[in-house]
């Protein structure tokens, strides 16, 4: 019993479930569609017998299903039991009554055959399909006796029988059907995220372990680097040592620029695989000129590549944001237009517009074809790079939609690429 009691319950959560996006929609079907119909069947096309009581109760009942939306939490949890009650009173219980009471005239054979189908959308699972529609139907043949008397067959069409019976049947088949194709991508579904789940563990573990040993080879490359700069400056400048130690000077600060990137791209990585959300509290008023440099001096540049950067920040503007989160996406477009434009003789370049809000970064490559436009921002979706990841522009949409800003990108095919970052000021 308590299998079977247990059974019912997970059944029924889950038919409410996967009906979740039905319920306020037929509510609001409901009750406009008892009323109106209730003054069709009385004055427009008149029946034999309507009863405002049952459609305007109906319609009562469907009142709280429109406004699931905004139940309270703790009312929630009886929404199921609800849902499939409703169901029972506004479908079968009232039809089947009605059906009776108009002695089976053609209008209502063909209403009791519509709901029938209505209630097999919207009761996706078998078990509570055959329970609302047989205690549904039960209950309104009940009332019908209790006010009749007898149920009468005389005006019964028996040619409604193999029909009602045939729709009973394959309503059935393609609703298993439909429940063990959804059933089945459930658990396709759940063996994928477990699957994501190991690898954002797996993949977490390995850039934190490697973040380790990239932290401490920055702090040993500074320590070196002031070092020498320190011995360097008690050197007169005619000492031959002296252009030895500013050579290695030049060596450390390009290890240093290199184990810096590293650290940044571990960074985005981390921050992609857990998902981390700006805090709204974090968000300060920031000058998009002060931050656009500090990440041109912070990025590890290769040799050459810094004379290819043309800016324009005399225009510049306040935002509200996160400097590591903006200087971040900075560097993943940057990257992207010195990697992209590397054939280019024409320079990339950056451009404040205090007007619009906005940071824009353009180089002159390739340019992206315009049906690839639209999922460049997806995670895992990178094109030309062996070494890419695909979680740069991903990244970058997310940071800005949490600083609720937002990014764009303008592409000509052979002429260039250009993103755009719109900033908020409030």
């Amino acid at each position: 019993m308590n299998q079977l009691i247990h059974y019912l319950n997970r059944t029924l959560e889950r038919g409410t479930h996967r009906s979740r996006y039905n319920i306020v929609s037929i509510g609001i079907v409901g009750l406009i569609g008892h009323p109106l119909y209730w003054a069709i069947w009385v004055y427009l096309f008149p029946q034999p017998y309507e009863s405002p009581f049952l459609r305007f109760s109906g319609a009562a009942l469907c009142l709280p299903l429109a406004l699931a939306n905004f139940w309270p939490a703790k009312l929630k949890r009886f929404l199921p039991a609800y849902w499939h009650f409703a169901v029972l009173y506004v479908l079968p219980f009232i039809f089947t009554y009605l059906m009776l009471q108009n002695d089976y005239n053609l209008v209502w054979l063909l209403c009791h055959l519509g709901m029938i189908v209505l209630v097999m959308q919207l009761i996706p699972e078998i078990v509570w399909y055959i329970i609302v529609l047989v205690v549904g139907s039960l209950a309104g043949a009940t009332l019908f006796v209790a006010e009749e008397g007898i149920i009468s067959f005389g005006s019964f069409n028996p040619e409604y029988i193999p029909i009602l019976l045939f729709m009973l049947f394959i309503g059935t088949l393609l609703q298993y059907m439909a429940h063990k194709a959804i059933k089945d991508h459930e658990e396709k579904l759940a063996r994928e995220r477990e699957r994501g789940k190991i690898f954002k563990a797996l993949s977490g573990s390995i850039a934190h372990e490697v973040r380790t040993p990239v932290s401490a080879g920055r702090q040993a490359t500074e320590l070196l680097q002031n070092t020498l700069s320190g011995i360097s400056g008690s050197l007169k400048d005619d000492d031959p040592l002296k252009s030895k130690i500013d050579y290695s000077t030049k060596i450390t600060e390009i290890t240093k620029n290199g184990l810096n990137r590293g650290d940044m791209i571990i960074k985005v990585i981390l921050r992609n695989i857990r998902e981390k959300e700006v805090d709204p509290s974090s968000l300060v008023t920031l000058d998009i000129k002060s931050v656009t440099e500090k990440a041109l001096a912070e990025y590890a540049f290769q040799p050459g590549e810094r004379d290819k950067i043309s800016v324009d920040l005399d225009d510049s503007f306040e935002f509200r944001g996160e400097e590591e989160v903006v200087i971040f996406i900075i560097f993943n477009l940057l990257r992207n237009a010195l990697f992209y434009a590397a054939g280019s003789t024409l320079p990339i370049i950056i451009t404040a517009d205090a007007a619009r809000k906005t940071l824009a970064v353009k180089d002159h490559g390739p340019g992206i074809p315009e049906d690839k436009l639209e999922g460049i921002f997806d995670s895992f979706v990178t094109s030309g790079k062996n070494q890419g990841t695909g979680l740069g522009l991903s990244f970058c949409k997310r940071g800005m939609k949490d600083m609720g800003g937002s990014i764009h990108c303008n592409s000509e095919l052979g002429k260039y690429t250009e993103f755009v970052l719109k900033f908020a000021t409030e």
